[in-house]
């Protein structure tokens, strides 16, 4: 492996780098995907696993994005979330008959 963390519960399917804001103000950050269906969060100066984790999905996650406070998550059980990081609430989108193994953020549309 390129880079090991800590608590990535195994494989970390993508990652996203972002700007610290809501629970995880002040630090830059690695978002990524997790076998066990999770977004995991990452400090980016030290490597440091945050205890801020979101669950909901139920396969592993595939693929993240992050944009101003949300983050953005695909996964094999063929649902996307859009997350706010200040709430820990999610929006699912259904209505893909396969795993979501890309996802994007542009202002104004996920």
């Amino acid at each position: 492996p390129l880079l090991r963390v800590a608590d990535a519960g195994g494989v970390v399917y993508d990652v996203a780098c972002f700007q610290g804001g809501g629970a995880l103000a002040n630090r830059t950050w690695i978002a990524g995907g997790t076998l066990a269906g999770e977004v995991k969060f990452w400090d980016a100066a030290d490597l440091t696993c945050a205890e801020l984790e979101l669950r909901g999905h139920e396969d592993r996650v595939a693929c993240v994005a992050v944009l101003d406070g949300l983050i953005c998550s695909g996964s094999h059980d063929s649902t996307a979330r859009v997350w706010d990081l200040r709430s820990g609430e999610s929006v699912v989108l259904r209505g893909h008959t396969d795993a979501v193994t890309a996802v994007d953020a542009l202002r104004g549309f996920v």
